[in-house]
């Protein structure tokens, strides 16, 4: 007979934060590092017709997502400034770092 379950509300609450605030920069990174990689296609393969498209198409979905992106983290810090009441406080995404 197994026990009763765990309260785990507010530590899976503070770990799936946690998860957010590692993935959204990851996200951010991943999309710029698209549109680069899209951007040194374009130059270093310029005389080749089919590579500058394909460099073109990649910068485009660079741009769409990092667009994509910071348009969902201001959405959602839109929120949360209207719900918690303090609307001089907007949070901005900052990298992890590694503990020392």
């Amino acid at each position: 007979m197994q026990g009763p379950l765990p309260d785990v509300g507010i530590l899976s609450l503070l770990n799936f934060e946690s998860f957010l605030g590692t993935l959204v920069p990851v996200i951010f990174a991943l999309a710029l590092v698209f549109f680069l990689w899209g951007l040194a296609k374009f130059i270093l393969h310029s005389g080749e017709e089919d590579a500058k498209t394909e460099g073109k198409r990649m910068m485009l979905w660079g741009v769409i997502g990092l667009v994509v992106m910071f348009g969902i983290w201001g959405i959602v810090n839109l929120f949360l400034s209207i719900f918690s009441g303090d609307l001089n406080t907007i949070q901005t995404p900052t990298f992890p770092l590694p503990p020392n």
